[in-house]
């Protein structure tokens, strides 16, 4: 007759079923890029561009931020919006991001817009399991997105209706994915793993199968397709189609994660199939890659199960005695990571392998810490909320060192104030005689003067008042020559010198008058480029006054904010140095809440370990008594 596996088997593959369920977000950071794919009219969009396909998402955002009060996204208001909105998605902030996506909402009307918004906020929905709301939004939905978003708006309806049990809705909704795309396969997935937990095995095993028969082009799909193995060879090994499991688990790839539950589970089909040899031969092949995690400790336990199938009991009881000293070993071992995690050892390794580097993207993809607890932790440091905890980890680095940078470079900044200060003030003077608008006053009284003068002569033709020094030389000899000939005509005939003085007083006068109206005009002129230096004289003092004025109101406010951001930088340093103790604190919990969870699944396997050995010591007593 098949052996059927004992009870502790069938809770454990069934606890591997349900957690072999996994949300996909691996498209997401491809989606964001593409949607932005796009000429940056405005250096800061640009620039926040630039720090998104670095990987710097704080900088992104930070860039995004300061130029939304800058006012200096007048070109890519919008698309920094959904990138802001996006951005704080991804960081886990749904609420920052519904509010950012609703302020859209309200603002914009055109439906293309429309759409990719309604899409966001179903986006964040789904995240927070409000799968009513979400599925709301994406079915008002009224045009077709991009690719990757149609492609992703499909899978969260799928998704949806299988965890509302309408699974008719959900293959429509597959049946709307391009077959070629990941997102369909994620989608084939959990709807097959939905059917399989409502106990409809045979959809399920239909969905699975239609998986694995894709062509694989990826190392994303070909693990999805080991997964889908997996479940579908636990399926059928509980339903005792043995066979059939074997053909699955056997195609499970020898470097998968999976391989070791593989081999668990191909030794309980043998089993099965009451081949324990077979059976045994995987379960030694598991415990001689002496690994930590649970399926080998399990190999364990169903190794002395096999041997008491076989009637050997005096073998069954020493791998018994084995697996109790492998759990207790297995314990110790947990503890003592435990307790290397509480003293900061993990952590400190994470440092030491260059695995947490600030503004380097976190990945444990290609190196793993070489940490004593790494053993148990393979799927935690894979799990995207340890992931997302390593980056906000090293987001708080980042941040604490731009402080301690701004702490250090105060006194710098200090001292070329106090240098700008006293240049200033060392000019002060010189800048208060260049810009004295009094002497400027004074200078236009002038002017008003000479202008007055200037009308004064043109209304009265006075041609000598334009007369220049020669001129007037000639004229004060001519009046100094009448004088004279007044006073001697009564002495002697004068008739020829005063024809004479009438012939030079006449030329003369005949010149003046001949030349005055160029000679006014060309004093007109003079006036008006007086005036045009004066006006400008007075905006340009006002200018430098202005200037002046704003330049000490600068310094002043810098000397005031670099006097304040002492404490204030200590201060934020302080909630730093805060945040990133308390980030230590959730990295270590996460690490040992794993491990706890681990050593309640060993305990149970050494209770049952311990009650397989005594009832064998019964057993064996009676039969020693019978006899």
């Amino acid at each position: 007759m098949p052996v059927t596996p004992p009870p502790l088997l069938k809770l454990s593959a069934f606890s591997v079923l349900l957690c072999l369920v996994m949300p996909v977000q691996a498209e997401d950071q491809v989606v964001i890029k593409a949607q932005h794919q796009q000429q940056a009219m405005d250096l800061d969009y640009g620039r926040s561009m630039y720090f998104l396909f670095q990987q710097k998402k704080l900088q992104a955002i930070t860039t995004l931020e300061v130029a939304k009060q800058k006012q200096t996204l007048q070109n890519h208001s919008e698309d920094a919006s959904f990138l802001l909105g996006s951005l704080y998605f991804e960081y886990g902030l749904s609420e920052d991001s519904e509010q950012i996506f609703s302020q859209l909402l309200n603002e914009k009307t055109d439906s293309a817009i429309t759409n990719r918004i309604w899409f966001n906020l179903a986006r964040v929905q789904y995240e927070k399991n409000n799968y009513q709301q979400a599925e709301a939004l994406l079915t008002r939905i009224s045009e077709t997105l991009s690719p990757q978003r149609e492609a992703q708006k499909y899978y969260f309806l799928t998704n949806i209706h299988s965890h509302n049990k309408q699974f008719e809705q959900a293959t429509k909704s597959i049946s709307q994915i391009k077959p070629e795309s990941l997102w369909s396969a994620y989608s084939q997935y959990n709807l097959g793993i939905s059917l399989s937990t409502s106990e409809q095995n045979q959809q399920a095993q239909q969905w699975l199968i239609k998986l694995i028969n894709r062509q694989s082009v990826d190392n994303e799909l070909a693990s999805l397709q080991d997964s889908a193995r997996m479940v579908l060879g636990l399926i059928l090994l509980r339903q005792n189609q043995s066979q059939q499991s074997l053909q699955y688990l056997g195609g499970i790839h020898t470097s998968s994660p999976l391989s070791n539950k593989a081999l668990l589970a191909t030794g309980w089909a043998w089993s099965q199939l009451s081949d324990h040899q077979k059976a045994l031969d995987y379960w030694f092949f598991l415990v001689d890659k002496k690994q930590l995690d649970s399926a080998t400790l399990e190999a364990h336990l169903a190794i002395a199960d096999a041997y008491e199938q076989l009637n050997n009991k005096r073998t069954s009881i020493h791998y018994y005695q084995q697996a109790l000293q492998q759990f207790k070993k297995s314990l110790s071992n947990m503890d003592k990571a435990i307790d290397s995690i509480n003293e900061m050892d993990l952590i400190n390794t994470l440092y030491r392998d260059n695995i947490i580097q600030p503004t380097v993207k976190t990945s444990f993809d290609s190196k793993l810490p070489q940490h004593f607890s790494t053993a148990y932790l393979h799927q935690t440091f894979a799990s995207k909320t340890f992931q997302q905890a390593i980056v906000n980890y090293q987001e708080l680095l980042e941040i604490h060192n731009a402080l301690i940078r701004w702490k250090s470079n105060l006194p710098s900044l200090g001292l070329m104030l106090t240098e700008r200060i006293n240049s200033f003030e060392n000019k002060r003077e010189l800048l208060k005689q260049t810009t004295d608008l009094e002497q400027l006053a004074e200078l236009q009284l002038q002017r008003d003067e000479l202008a007055q003068e200037v009308n004064r002569i043109k209304q009265s033709a006075d041609f000598l008042a334009l007369a220049n020094e020669d001129e007037t030389d000639y004229l004060e000899q001519l009046e100094d020559i009448k004088t004279l000939l007044f006073k001697l005509e009564s002495h002697q005939d004068l008739s020829d010198e005063k024809q004479k003085y009438r012939l030079l007083s006449g030329l003369l006068q005949w010149n003046l008058d001949t030349e005055f109206p160029k000679r006014y005009w060309r004093v007109l002129h003079q006036l008006q480029l007086l005036d045009r230096a004066l006006e400008k004289a007075k905006l340009s003092a006002s200018s430098l006054q202005q200037a002046s004025a704003i330049n000490e109101l600068k310094l002043i406010d810098f000397q005031q904010r670099i006097s304040g951001q002492d404490s204030e930088i200590e201060r934020m340093e302080i909630n730093a140095s805060q945040l990133i103790e308390q980030q230590e604190q959730l990295i270590n919990r996460l690490a040992i809440d794993v491990i706890e969870n681990r050593k309640k699944h060993v305990t149970q396997l050494q209770l049952n370990a311990r009650y397989s050995l005594t009832r064998l010591h019964d057993e064996t007593l009676k039969l020693k008594g019978s006899q």
